[in-house]
């Protein structure tokens, strides 16, 4: 089934992208893993069981599979094929007496002796037969102590001098080809050779061919080889527990680690392999660009945001005081020049005649060689190392200087350093750094497009809605020209026209009259009043619209190939296999369902269920993938009113008193009539470049109708012993036909 994603969902060329030029017809062998890894991601999302998607269902295809498959366990079938198998295992072994020819063709098989007419560089220095560097068959001995042998054998035993008859003609016939050949063609000698070489081959074939008809009729006759390859029919059989269990083999095998090493990662090949070359769009750019006031608004107001960034860079700048990473060596070198002098004063002196010579010092910090010398005389320092004393005192004093002035810098190097500490924006400046490339590129893309309207002579005139030269939206095509980059051979071409007529009408009337008259006649008095009144009123409304929606894209079918590994058609066998834990099913079908076209005829809210319960209802064997999308919109209406009204009213009075009379009249008529006709043609074109999926082709999987296991296996499950041990004695030392091992 066909399922609709919407919103669309935009893949990335880039992250599917590599050389498939240069691979021809071996790109699956050499595609990168990191492409495998993200076409495999793409293709082992799953989907609900849904005409509409919004997007995957967060359900990994490799893992359900894992789960499901390793919750079957095989049915075993009691139904006497084992039994039946049995009796002819027997037959095939069944010992027969064997006459002195077929005794010698054994004995010569398993001591390696050749025929004369097998050439003696197709034989190994162990007596194997070998054809070149094809691989080397062994021959046990099937002979028993008694010479007699069982019947699967000597049917083996008279093919295989059938097969080394037949080879030993084909390396004879070679052998005669290629020495022919050896001569340049087209001489006297070639030519005496190639015809020396029909007639042998003339006079050869046919006694050779008789040979190995003769030797193939022994196999037929007296080895039954037709009757031990159709009984051995009977007991080849792949059997479904055989075939779950190369599945679950192939599953393990195919694995590999992701790149985080968070999932395992099979391989996916994508049809058509380059599959990723179609997310290009055929759009030019001035398809996308339309409109260049707009353009223009936008490069002014990102310019705008980048000069704000700028500043704002700058300030953060020029605001730092000092870089923490050179203050804090020199805080650094500052303690160890304080760890030095230190040192060197210890060194050199002790503690009693530093002491001492310190007493020598004035106040601004220079030694008194005079106070130094009257030590001298007092006996509290040897006069001996009176001179060596002073320079050393000289010298521990510029140390001590040097000793005041680190620990000055030290002081200021740590005062700076928490300063920068404090002032390091380096982090804002950063983040500021990016916003500023981003909108840096925003912009010269914005110029790119504007350029391209830019014709000689003028800029690019503003888009005017109202102008007579517009063009309507019937003019604009529905697809960009394509290109040879593009590939649009691979792109089918749909144009979908869909039309709404909306009538509407209305009409409203209305009518109303009156009348009152009075009549008074009093002796002197007289009074006579006559009032009536009608109006009458109709309207009516029509409206008549209709939309045009025009839907144009192109579109591709790229299928996924799971290889091996996935092997769906256990959901199709569902019927001969146990399940492990009921509560784990790749698809339980609603109650009444029988088939699929009952399934995807099931409403949404019933299909609910199979996606909450099942773990693999569906899986994704092909994408739709549509580029180019070109939405027409266009309207076009007319409409029509009419109203009447009709008022016409008449009133009368009269009257007089005594010497006086009052007569009074009055009419009034109104007509109002309008008619109003308006037909407009808009619309607005919307071109979506970017390559996206559409859809997906959804294969759902068959209702599981697997059983309960049950509690304990049959008691004819394993072959019996006695069988076993009578198919398995008597066997020589080595394989009937297997390849011999080297090394």
């Amino acid at each position: 089934m066909f399922t609709l994603q919407f919103p669309g969902r935009f893949l990335q060329m880039s992250q599917y992208a590599w050389d498939t030029g240069s691979a021809g017809i071996y790109g699956q062998f050499i595609k990168p893993v990191v492409v495998n890894e993200s076409e495999f991601r793409l293709t082992d999302q799953l989907y609900d069981v849904a005409e509409v998607v919004s997007g995957p269902n967060g359900n990994s295809l490799s893992q359900a599979y894992t789960t499901v498959l390793n919750n079957l366990l095989p049915i075993f079938r009691n139904n006497g094929l084992a039994a039946q198998q049995d009796q002819i295992r027997q037959w095939l072994l069944r010992e027969v007496k064997t006459s002195t020819w077929v005794r010698e063709i054994i004995d010569r098989q398993h001591t390696r002796d050749t025929d004369d007419s097998v050439d003696d560089s197709e034989v190994d220095a162990g007596g194997t037969q070998t054809n070149g560097d094809g691989p080397a068959f062994a021959i046990s001995n099937k002979l028993s102590e008694d010479g007699t042998v069982n019947r699967m054998e000597l049917s083996n035993a008279l093919m295989q001098e059938y097969l080394m008859a037949k080879q030993a003609w084909e390396v004879e016939r070679d052998a005669m080809i290629e020495e022919a050949l050896q001569l340049k063609l087209g001489t006297t000698e070639s030519s005496a050779a190639l015809n020396t070489l029909t007639r042998r081959l003339a006079h050869t074939t046919a006694a050779r061919e008789a040979q190995l008809a003769a030797k193939y009729s022994d196999v037929v006759v007296r080895g039954y080889t037709h009757n031990v390859r159709e009984y051995v029919g009977y007991l080849d059989v792949r059997t479904s527990a055989e075939a779950l269990q190369d599945a679950k083999d192939s599953l393990r095998e195919a694995a590999m680690s992701s790149l985080d090493g968070s999932l395992n990662v099979y391989p996916v090949q994508m049809t058509p392999i380059d599959w990723f070359e179609s997310l290009s769009t055929s759009f030019t750019l001035e398809d996308l660009t339309q409109d260049p006031d707009l353009i223009y608004q936008q490069i002014r107001a990102k310019s705008q945001q980048l000069d704000v960034l700028n500043s704002q860079l700058t300030a953060l700048r020029f605001g730092s005081k000092g870089d923490p990473e050179q203050l804090r060596d020199a805080v650094t070198q500052a303690q160890e020049n304080l760890d030095n002098a230190q040192a060197n004063l210890a060194l050199k002196y002790s503690s009693n005649v530093i002491s001492v010579a310190k007493t020598c010092y004035t106040k601004d910090g220079s030694l008194d060689e005079g106070q130094l010398g009257g030590l001298v005389e007092s006996g509290d320092i040897v006069g001996v190392v009176l001179n060596d004393l002073i320079n050393d005192m000289q010298s521990t004093s510029a140390a001590q200087k040097a000793l005041t002035g680190a620990s000055r810098a030290f002081s200021q190097a740590l005062a700076g350093y928490a300063l920068a500490q404090a002032t390091d924006t380096r982090q804002q400046q950063e983040q500021i750094r990016l916003q500023v490339e981003g909108i840096t590129s925003d912009i010269n893309e914005l110029n790119a497009r504007y350029t391209s309207l830019n014709t000689s002579g003028h800029r690019p005139l503003p888009v005017d809605p109202t102008a007579d030269s517009q063009l309507s939206v019937k003019d604009v095509p529905s697809f960009p020209t394509t290109d040879d980059t593009a590939d649009g051979s691979r792109w089918q071409q749909f144009e979908l026209y869909h039309q709404v007529e909306s009538d509407y009408s209305r009409s409203s009337s209305a009518s109303s009259a009156s009348a009152s008259a009075m009549h008074v006649n009093l002796w002197l008095l007289s009074a006579d009043t006559s009032e009536s009144s009608s109006q009458g009123r109709s309207s009516s409304v029509a409206r008549t619209s209709t939309d045009n929606v025009t839907l144009a894209f192109r579109a591709t079918l790229v299928t996924a190939d799971r290889a091996g590994w996935f092997q769906p058609q256990f959901f199709k066998q569902s019927n001969t296999f146990y399940h492990v834990d009921p509560s784990v099913t790749w698809s339980k079908w609603p109650a009444g369902v029988k088939d699929v076209t009952t399934l995807k005829g099931l409403p949404q809210r019933s299909l609910d269920p199979l996606n909450s319960q099942s773990l693999l209802p569906a899986f994704p064997i092909g994408y739709i993938i549509c580029k180019d999308i070109t939405i027409k919109i266009s309207s076009a209406g007319s409409s029509t009113a009419a109203s009447r009204e009709t008022m016409k009213r008449d009133a009368a009075a009269s009257g007089g008193v005594l010497c006086f009379s009052y007569s009074q009249s009055s009419s009034s008529s109104s007509d109002d009539s309008s008619y109003s006709f308006q037909s407009c043609a808009d619309g607005c074109v919307i071109r979506i470049p970017g390559p996206q999926i559409l859809g997906y082709i959804m294969q759902l999987t068959d209702n599981d109708t697997t059983k309960d296991m049950p509690n304990k296996l049959p008691d004819n499950f394993f072959i019996p012993d006695a069988d076993y041990d009578a198919a398995t004695q008597g066997i020589g030392g080595g394989p009937a036909s297997g390849l011999n091992p080297t090394g």
